[in-house]
């Protein structure tokens, strides 16, 4: 049996636990998943915006009286629009057909031209009872999901086809399938039309329908989308988030008495939450944190330095500026950032610390920290003072948005 669609479902039954001293229960989702099975790991999901690619070399549709319709080539393109949903959200731009013919009842062949029509297509993806597979639906922009369909100088068939779903088997490739009786309008169609069709799906590779487990919490969470309060969109515990600097861009330390600033031109860091929601922070841990190009420029031209991290893993919390502002002004908090700073044998040796980073947050797709913080010195050269300006985005999970579900 072939295969069709490697999609993922979330589905949990409501269920309740305590995390964090929060509770929290499970909610039906279904996500684009990498792996088989019945659950989608945390980070094995694809994201929103995921492109979707799959061709068929054996569409058929049997005519009755007309004899039947086959396109040696049809291939259909689109993206995810969300990275879960009930079911997940989908858009199909692009539909095409080549080499289609008629084959008449009693012998001979004849040319047909097929076009799609009330294109875009809004599809949704749910998930069906066994692991792995699904229900790919369509629904036309302003008129029914169809195909028109022309063959022979005679007009022999002039009629269009609609259709309205395909069943979704996971796999690497995954398929789409169509085993249906279609509707039929038109000048000349035939007295019955049934589809046959398997599509493999080239992009993306692997994909499963499968069940993932997706958390409502009470507390701060943090949540897919804007919705406060957030129902059934948060992520779970041991979610891995992934930032980096905001594009255009870079590190910035002032350094007096020593001139001209030190900057890095990369910067990164990733960790993952290690509960699903908290009452007055979501806590996570930062495991790695890195900075590339650094240096500074002087007199003899631009000095190379390296910044390296110190004291990992971080302990963080995605929380609130105060207890006044909870669910309105969300700030990440990171314990004991620590750099230490080498600017080459005769140039700055420094470590710089803070027992707390306060990173301002700001919710959406992706979320923005921005990072202005004075830094302690130690060390034998060091600078008077200095402060670290740094503004990253998180790039995983995507889009990421830090609520309060009271």
């Amino acid at each position: 049996m072939k295969r069709a669609l490697m999609l993922t479902v979330a589905v949990a039954a409501l269920a309740l636990v305590s995390l964090a001293g929060a509770s929290s229960a499970l909610a039906v989702k279904t996500v684009l998943c990498k792996s088989s099975g019945s659950n989608c790991a945390s980070g094995n999901e694809y994201a929103s915006g995921t492109s979707l690619k799959a061709s068929s070399t054996n569409m058929k549709i049997a005519a009755g009286s007309l004899g039947s319709l086959t396109c040696s080539e049809a291939s259909l393109e689109g993206k995810t629009k969300a990275a879960s949903g009930e079911p997940l959200p989908a858009e199909v731009t692009a539909w095409t057909f080549s080499g289609c013919v008629r084959h008449k009842l009693l012998g001979g062949t004849e040319s047909c031209t097929t076009t799609t029509e009330h294109l875009p297509y809004s599809a949704s993806i749910a998930y069906a009872e066994s692991y792995n597979n699904g229900t790919m639906s369509f629904t036309g922009s302003g008129g029914e999901a169809g195909w028109y369909i022309l063959c022979g100088s005679g007009a022999n068939i002039n009629c269009t086809f609609g259709f309205s779903s395909a069943s979704v088997e996971g796999g690497n490739p995954a398929h789409l399938s169509f085993n249906q009786s279609l509707k039929k309008s038109g000048s000349n169609c035939p007295s019955e039309a049934n589809l046959t069709a398997t599509y493999t799906v080239n992009s993306p590779q692997p994909a499963y329908v499968s069940p993932v487990e997706l958390a409502t919490g009470k507390g701060t969470v943090l949540c897919d989308r804007i919705e406060s309060p957030c129902l059934g969109n948060v992520f779970p515990s041991a979610t891995k988030f992934e930032a980096g600097l905001v594009p255009g861009t870079t590190v910035s330390m002032e350094l007096p008495p020593y001139g001209s600033p030190f900057t890095c031109s990369g910067s990164s860091f990733s960790g993952e939450t290690t509960a699903t929601s908290g009452e007055e922070s979501l806590p996570a841990s930062i495991g790695s944190f890195s900075m590339s190009g650094c240096g500074r420029s002087g007199v003899g031209g631009f000095e190379a330095c390296t910044m390296t991290t110190e004291g990992l893993p971080y302990s963080t919390a995605f929380g609130w500026y105060s207890k006044e502002l909870v669910g309105v002004k969300p700030r990440v908090t990171v314990k004991g950032l620590k750099l230490h700073m080498d600017c080459g044998t005769n140039g700055l040796h420094c470590t710089f610390s803070t027992v707390e980073a306060f990173f301002e947050m700001t919710n959406g797709s992706p979320a923005v920290l921005k990072l202005n913080q004075s830094l302690a010195r130690t060390g034998a050269f060091c600078p008077t003072e200095s402060v670290f300006k740094a503004e990253y985005q998180i790039n995983s999970p995507k889009p990421g948005y830090l609520d309060y579900n009271p």
